[in-house]
């Protein structure tokens, strides 16, 4: 099983500001010695000791997650990370119209959805889309993001094959040897987290939640979905202070 995170933000979109560029390359020219810029091959090796934090960036865009597991291809959420994705998958049978994914939507609002009108894939006839959530009316929802008034392509219009399967939660839902198990989640609106199961390992994604005082009483049903996760992918949207201050916001 194969995880890759190509968004993780909330709400909207946070590009890498021009004063964060600004401060990373001081925090960077502040550690180096005049022989870590003294040739090409030094300052390579210098950049390649730095700290991941110093040499990468974090986030950016909205939450999308690729799983490669079983022989499928898994993506969760469609927000604006999906669009890197859909680059990135083209170089593959995607590109050729030959391409299939399985694409599990956790709720519909917009930071999880946004990315799908930009996603090369879509548009390319003989690939083919299988949407899956507890949603009701997720087809509808989606066509509405892509109505004319909103995009000047309609989500029907777009060339690929596209199947939409609604599932029930806290059920084992199959796709070949991955089990599927969809869980109800606290959040305005319902959010469903996911927890994937293939070869011994298991992977756990919340999308959003907020787990409050009074989500305390009933706290062991939400046991069985997180019991014994290899990795779990959990709302943190706030730091404590601000979680204090934003009761009851869904994170």
């Amino acid at each position: 099983m194969n995880i890759k995170i190509w968004g993780s933000r909330g709400s909207h979109p946070t590009p890498l500001s021009s004063k964060a560029i600004e401060l990373k390359i001081k925090r960077v020219l502040e550690l180096a010695a005049s022989e870590d810029i003294s040739s090409p091959k030094a300052v390579d090796d210098f950049v390649k000791k730095l700290p991941f934090s110093m040499k990468h960036t974090y986030g950016g865009n909205t939450t999308c997650i690729e799983l490669t597991v079983g022989g499928r291809h898994i993506i969760i959420d469609c927000g604006s990370g999906l669009v890197n994705l859909g680059k990135h998958l083209m170089n593959g049978p995607f590109g050729e119209g030959k391409g299939t994914a399985d694409i599990f939507i956790t709720h519909t609002h917009w930071d999880h959805i946004q990315g799908i009108p930009f996603f090369v894939p879509i548009y390319i006839a003989g690939n083919s889309f299988n949407f899956y959530s507890p949603v009701p009316n997720l087809h509808k929802r989606l066509v509405h993001q892509q109505a004319a008034t909103h995009f000047p392509i309609l989500f029907d219009g777009t060339a690929s094959t596209k199947q939409f399967f609604k599932i029930a939660m806290n059920k084992v839902f199959l796709l070949d040897e991955v089990r599927v198990i969809p869980k109800k989640m606290p959040h305005p609106g319902k959010s469903y987290a996911y927890r994937i199961e293939y070869g011994g390992k298991t992977f756990v994604y919340t999308g959003d939640c907020e787990f409050n005082i009074g989500e305390l009483d009933k706290i062991n049903s939400y046991r069985s979905i997180f019991d014994k996760a290899d990795v779990l992918l959990f709302d943190a949207q706030y730091t404590f202070a601000d979680s204090i201050n934003k009761f009851e916001w869904g994170h």
